[in-house]
């Protein structure tokens, strides 16, 4: 059943009182430079305006700013704009780049709108992809996808039956079929759509065609390896960035130990792998964190990283370089008792050897 947004009188009153400018704001005089304004303006829209009475000029002039926020802004503003646009009943988006100014790169592809069916197919659809898990369970992979599509043609927007029409596919060996379904969730660029493609990326239907430059087209994915360059001291900073990489997306395939000692976080990436290398810059420490582009073999069997994140410390390397006749001299003054810290750092780099919880990859190719 379609949601209700009729509001209380109230909330017209509160659109008065908060909107500001928003008037102004909210209309075909909006750029994707006033990102930030249309965001709020269109939080508080959302929150406050009636739109029931609303006139249609009125309502053309919402639906250019968020539009243009849709276009403009991140993936939260896209959300956002497009509940707005949703409730003035827009289905579907022109491709062309509105309140974009001429030169500039082109903004993402319209999103795929596709038109609510009836109830009662939708209810046909749902039954259908019960009954075609009840088959993939049994790993009757064709039968299942005979299923899974019969839902689609049901009801294209259930966008589970798109998933698992792409599973079935992959573990038929169909990649390409596999491919142009997982491209399909991606064209609706909403969030249920987002969470899909994130959960592609580890799902063991897809194990066979993960290394495939096409599904990491379209499902984001990456193959990540997590190494660790600051010895025993830096085991619990790897522990953490695992489990980060992994909540937000970026599991790594492997947790090993670097053989150099790295004074600082390093990120090593291909070609290509721009965006996801900054993105796994911002979690591991934004301003310590340097980039490099990958420039030697990074094939290990069925494998072929396209990530390298390496944990470093910088007062670790610092004592690693320490000249022998400085060494001696630190030796020689403070507390006799004290431990020369370059044998503890030693005893560190054997106790990573021996750690279980950091198991290193078979042959993995020594970073430069």
């Amino acid at each position: 059943m379609a949601l209700s947004w009729s509001l209380p009188a109230s909330a017209q009153d509160a659109w008065e009182q908060s909107k500001g400018d928003c008037d102004k704001v909210l209309s075909t005089r909006a750029k994707a430079k006033h990102a930030k304004r249309l965001r709020k303006c269109t939080e508080l829209w959302e929150t406050h305006r009636e739109i029931d009475e609303l006139k249609p000029k009125d309502k053309k002039k919402a639906q250019y700013a968020f539009s243009v926020l849709y276009y403009a802004g991140s993936d939260d503003d896209k959300d956002l704009a497009y509940d707005a646009l949703r409730r003035l009943g827009v289905r579907r988006l022109k491709k062309k780049q509105v309140g974009m100014d001429s030169g500039k790169a082109s903004g993402p592809a319209a999103p795929k709108f596709i038109p609510e069916v009836s109830a009662s197919r939708q209810r046909k659809a749902r039954s259908l992809v019960d009954k075609g898990l009840k088959k993939h369970k049994r790993k009757k992979f064709r039968k299942a996808l005979a299923l899974y599509e019969r839902a689609i043609k049901a009801d294209p927007n259930f966008l589970k039956a798109h998933y698992n029409a792409a599973c079935a596919s992959a573990r038929l060996g169909d990649v390409p079929g596999s491919v142009e379904l997982l491209n399909d969730i991606r064209s609706r660029q909403d969030r249920a759509s987002r969470r899909l493609l994130q959960q592609a990326r580890y799902d063991k239907d897809f194990r066979k065609i993960k290394s495939r430059p096409e599904f990491k087209r379209a499902t984001g994915y990456a193959e990540i390896v997590l190494l660790n360059g600051a010895g025993a001291e830096g085991q619990p900073h790897v522990k953490r960035l695992k489990r980060e990489l992994k909540d937000n997306g970026r599991k790594p395939a492997f947790v090993g130990t670097d053989e150099a000692s790295r004074g600082r976080p390093l990120v090593w990436h291909k070609p290509g792998f721009e965006a996801i290398a900054e993105e796994v810059k911002n979690i591991v420490e934004p301003d310590k964190t340097k980039l490099k582009v990958i420039d030697f073999n990074t094939a290990i069997g069925r494998y072929d990283f396209d990530v390298y994140v390496v944990w470093g410390m910088p007062h670790k390397a610092e004592l690693l370089e320490l000249p022998e006749v400085e060494r001696r001299r630190r030796q020689g003054s403070g507390d006799s008792g004290s431990t020369n810290p370059l044998d503890a750092i030693k005893q560190a780099k054997d106790a990573v050897k021996d750690a279980s919880s950091l198991a290193k990859p078979p042959d993995l190719p020594e970073l430069p």
